[in-house]
């Protein structure tokens, strides 16, 4: 079969869609599921946490809106006004929510979350930065030509770099490869990946670079290392003893995800 004849590469990147992320925001307020009032900054955060919103409410008080199925919480740190919400798991789920925000306003957005880990020493809980991710899902050809790689926005990668560096957090840097099929990720792929730098596992980073470059805005991540699946068998690296210290590791990523924008603020005003 001739590439050409694969639906996933049928038609161009500039193709007119049918309908908008505008139409269906739209659509929401009119059936009650955004807020009218709904009122998105230009800086968000996108969790795969859903434990997110207990861990925002008694630091900030945040405004709550209604965002389809998962709120929209605003609320300040120092002087910079932010918002955040949860998305489910996959390129998907996670590509609609920026669409959301972005049609509702969103300008620079950093996602967070855990991957898991091609090599045996990076510990659970290690913080990684991605900076590039391996296109093996297809969300992201809808948005870009075929291409091995997305990029993450240079800016946000500086802001997140110094926050990492200014509160002493020691992380890693490398590429990240993206899937849509967690159970399909095989021993020959890793290999692979592994010897072109590949460093972790996520199912929606690469999706997500796509679309911000397709909608013209900034976006990065930053993850924290879960199982490890570089080997032959897997490697849960959980269990009932350590979940409160992985909570506390992910609410740590959260707070450097909150710092980083607010760094980036600072950044722009200068």
């Amino acid at each position: 079969m001739e590439r050409s004849e694969l639906p996933l590469f049928i038609g161009k990147v500039s193709d007119k869609a049918v309908v908008n992320p505008s139409d269906w925001v739209e659509l929401g307020k009119k059936l009650g599921q955004i807020s009218e009032d709904i009122g998105v900054p230009k800086f968000c955060l996108i969790s795969f946490f859903k434990e997110a919103y207990e861990w925002l409410r008694p630091l900030y008080n945040p405004k709550v809106y209604k965002l389809f199925s998962f709120p929209l919480y605003v609320f300040r740190h120092d002087e910079t006004e932010l918002a955040l919400t949860v998305t489910e798991i996959g390129a998907p789920a996670s590509t609609l929510k920026l669409e959301e925000l972005i049609a509702l306003g969103a300008k620079y957005l950093i996602f967070f979350g855990a991957v898991g880990v091609l090599k045996p020493n990076i510990e659970r809980g290690t913080i990684i930065l991605p900076v590039k991710a391996i296109r093996d899902e297809g969300t992201s050809f809808h948005y870009q030509k075929p291409s091995k790689y997305a990029y993450p926005s240079k800016l946000l990668l500086k802001a997140i770099r110094r926050t990492l560096r200014e509160n002493g957090v020691n992380f890693i840097e490398g590429v990240c490869w993206t899937t849509d099929a967690p159970y399909r990720e095989t021993y020959r792929k890793v290999r692979l990946f592994e010897r072109e730098g590949c460093i972790c596992v996520d199912m929606e980073a690469s999706a997500l670079f796509s679309v911000a470059r397709y909608r013209r805005r900034h976006i990065a991540g930053v993850f924290v290392a879960g199982d490890y699946v570089g080997g032959k068998k897997w490697a849960p690296r959980m269990n009932k003893s350590n979940m409160t210290k992985i909570e506390k590791q992910r609410k740590r990523l959260m707070e450097l995800a909150i710092k980083s924008l607010v760094k980036l603020d600072k950044l722009l005003l200068h």
